[in-house]
């Protein structure tokens, strides 16, 4: 099975990886919600609120970490290897699609602070 709707994506699993890696940063989820002006961080991390793009982006950018290291086993029968032969696959497609869909809901604003995102994980490959 592949992601093919947001259903398919386990925000559980993103959740725990969120929690790990802020653990890993030394931070509290009160010091998260702070730094990136938001009230339900910690549902996040528990799963039980489905995190947009745009969150997810400034939260990676929060932590200094790859999105990759955090969307890691998003799926639980799907797991997203980052190479040449993914690049092709039907399942990164549909990723790419998913992502284009969120950034029609972006304003003018977001879309460049994801695009800065971006350029930043590509410097850093």
């Amino acid at each position: 099975m592949s992601i093919k709707t947001i259903d398919d994506v386990n925000f559980r699993r993103i959740g725990e990886n969120l929690k790990r890696i802020r653990n890993a940063k030394g931070e509290t989820q009160q010091d998260v919600a702070d730094a990136i002006g938001m009230q339900s961080y910690g549902n996040y991390e528990r799963g039980t609120e489905k995190i947009s793009l745009w969150r997810l982006l400034q939260v990676c950018e929060h932590f200094h970490v790859d999105i990759r290291k955090v969307i890691e086993g998003c799926s639980s029968a799907f797991c997203l290897e980052w190479n040449q032969d993914v690049k092709s696959s039907s399942e990164f497609r549909h990723l790419m699609e998913c992502i284009r869909d969120e950034c029609t809901k972006m304003t003018n604003e977001q879309l460049q602070t994801m695009l800065n995102v971006g350029q930043a994980i590509n410097r850093g490959k």
